[in-house]
């Protein structure tokens, strides 16, 4: 299961979070760029900008089926 965050989330949560089932979602601040969210999440998880938007594609087309699902075992983790 992935795990959508909104621009109000607890901090705790989403870093436990594992990478592969993060998604991000503004619809319940439409009043806040989206840039806002990626800036914040970026710096509460101690990533880049850039690989926090490559993880956030990569799980986009693997959720919406996209692309095949990724082979590897991620431990049933959810």
């Amino acid at each position: 299961c992935y795990v959508s965050f909104p621009p109000r989330h607890n901090p705790q949560s989403l870093i436990a979070c594992p990478s592969h089932l993060l998604m991000l979602e503004t619809d319940t601040d439409t009043a806040q760029p989206v840039a806002n969210l990626y800036n914040n999440v970026a710096r509460e998880r101690a990533t880049t900008l850039e690989q926090l938007a490559a993880t956030m594609a990569q799980n986009y087309r693997a959720f919406f089926r996209k692309e095949p699902f990724p082979t590897e075992n991620h431990g049933g983790q959810c």
